[in-house]
C-alpha cells in the first residue's frame, strides 16, 4: 500500500468504503485508521488499546472485562504489530512491548487459549 494509504492509489472506492464503514471491533478499527492513513483514528486506537488487551498481554477484538477469562488472540496481536511497523504509523514502545510479551506468553505456553479452533495450537508455537 502507498505510504499514503488508500487515499494516495486509484483505489477510491475503497477509500470511501472504509470512510462509511461501521463496524468498530478492535481489528476493524485498525484496518481503517491504516487502510486511510489516518493518524487520528490511529492515534484514537492507540489510546483505547490498553483497554483491549487482556491480562496475559494478548489484544482482544472487544474491550477486556472485568471478571472473564482472557480473550486475546495472538493472530490479533501479532497482526496490529505487523500493521503498525508496516504502515510507520506509532507504536509507543510500552504498549509495544506489552503486546510482543504477551506474544512470548503465548509461544511458551504461559498463556492458554480455548478457542474455535479445530485442533489445539501447541503445535504452530
Amino acid at each position: 500500500m502507498p505510504a499514503g494509504g488508500l487515499a494516495a492509489s486509484s483505489l477510491a472506492g475503497a477509500r470511501d468504503w472504509l470512510l462509511r464503514y461501521p463496524y468498530g471491533c478492535l481489528e476493524q478499527r485498525a484496518s481503517r485508521a491504516a487502510g486511510l492513513a489516518d493518524a487520528a483514528l490511529w492515534q484514537a486506537l492507540i489510546d483505547a488499546l490498553p483497554a483491549y488487551v487482556d491480562r496475559d498481554g494478548l489484544a482482544q477484538f472487544f474491550p477486556v472485562r472485568d471478571g472473564r477469562e482472557p480473550a486475546g488472540s495472538e493472530t490479533l496481536t501479532a497482526w496490529l504489530l505487523m500493521t503498525a511497523r508496516e504502515t510507520g504509523l506509532p507504536m509507543p514502545a510500552p504498549l509495544r512491548d506489552a503486546l510482543l510479551g504477551g506474544l512470548a506468553a503465548w509461544v511458551e505456553g504461559r498463556a492458554h487459549r480455548e478457542g474455535w479452533a479445530l485442533r489445539a495450537d501447541r503445535s504452530a508455537r
